[in-house]
């Protein structure tokens, strides 16, 4: 039944909480729509994979609870934005012929993809900045970053894979926001790094959970994050304090947020 849906004129594409008994069907569906613009997954179930083979896709959004997913992007020359949000296990492997993303951790890449603009992850765990820098390979083009966990730690190492980053290239982004922000050492060093290298850097947020944080904290804070030896003289730092269920991507409710320049930029 699926084979034979087709809508041509659709651009906006949400797919929410169904059970999905056959890959091919839903490869079909997602093909019918020829001029879709903006593609949002959020909790299908009973599928391992899914092909997107689109020329007109700007934007997709995944928020899936299904581990061993695997999504495959044969091709869509005109993405520029991708989000995957809320917890681990969203999906397991992104793959885009050139380059597959396995979690947060890049397995191959042979071929950068150029035309992502704007990348939102979220994750369970910590995330490493070497991590992140594979992730900037994958996407050397990007200008926004969004990134955000709920568990804190890690010890972001790898000072070697920093600098062999530094040389190959300069980081192009402009925006870096990170949720869920407590100050501690891992992830001083992870808002360090952009604000010492990212030479076209224009704004560094900070997310805090809890409204309890005096002016001493966001003094020290200041001092840690080495504000004066930052590689753009107009690069600022921002701390902002939210409620304690807040979460960064909380404003991306349906596929209309996908089509606007920046989903995920919050506008409260």
């Amino acid at each position: 039944m699926a084979q034979s849906l087709h809508f041509p004129q659709l651009k906006l594409l949400q797919l929410q909480q169904i059970y999905v008994t056959d890959d091919e069907s839903l490869h079909c569906f997602v093909a019918g729509c020829a001029a879709l613009e903006a593609l949002l997954l959020d909790r299908i179930y009973g599928f391992r994979g899914l092909q997107i083979n689109s020329s007109s896709i700007k934007s997709i959004g995944v928020h899936l609870r299904l581990r061993g997913l695997k999504v495959s992007v044969i091709s869509a020359p005109k993405l520029e934005t991708l989000g995957s949000f809320r917890r681990s296990g969203s999906f397991s492997k992104f793959d885009f012929g050139t380059a597959v993303i396995e979690v947060f951790h890049v397995v191959s890449l042979a071929t950068a993809i150029q035309s992502v603009k704007i990348l939102a992850v979220s994750n369970d765990d910590f995330v490493e900045l070497n991590e992140v820098i594979d992730l900037m390979r994958c996407f050397p083009c990007l200008e926004k970053f969004y990134i955000e966990w709920l568990q804190t730690g890690g010890n972001n190492v790898g000072r070697r894979k920093r600098q062999n980053l530094i040389k190959c290239s300069d980081i192009p982004l402009k925006t870096v926001v990170v949720g869920n922000y407590h100050g501690g050492k891992s992830e001083i060093n992870f808002a360090t790094f952009f604000l010492l290298n990212a030479r076209m850097l224009e704004s560094l947020k900070l997310i805090i959970k809890g409204r309890n944080y005096g002016s001493k904290f966001f003094t020290k804070q200041r001092r840690l994050l080495q504000m004066g030896r930052r590689a753009s003289r107009q690069a600022r730092v921002d701390f902002r304090s939210v409620d304690r269920d807040h979460q960064v991507f909380n404003h991306v409710t349906g596929v209309q947020d996908l089509s606007t320049s920046d989903p995920f930029e919050c506008r409260c």
